[in-house]
């Protein structure tokens, strides 16, 4: 539990169930972490990292949505420019 609060992923405010009994506390009222607690709230706050890599997991799935929508808008100019291209050599054929 140490671990996840110096990572930021739980707070003194997350409630914890003590799986043996089914109680319920809060992270700041177990003494063993009050000294994590302090350390915590000493240092700045910082996002956890999975919520950094579920930040670039979306901004990569933007840009892969533009990248596609730019692909296929140049893929059907291709082909008007194709088209375009076999009737004018048709045209200079006759």
């Amino acid at each position: 539990m140490r671990e996840f609060l110096q990572a930021g992923e739980i707070h003194g405010e997350t409630p914890v169930t003590n799986c043996r009994d089914g109680s319920v506390t809060l992270v700041k009222d177990i003494p063993e972490l009050r000294a994590a607690q302090e350390e915590e709230n000493m240092q700045p706050v910082r996002t956890s990292i999975r919520m950094n890599l579920q930040q670039r997991i979306r901004d990569l799935e933007e840009a892969l949505m533009d990248e596609r929508r730019a692909r296929e808008s140049a893929e059907g100019l291709v082909e008007k420019l194709e088209a375009k291209l076999a009737e004018i050599t048709r045209a200079a054929s006759y």
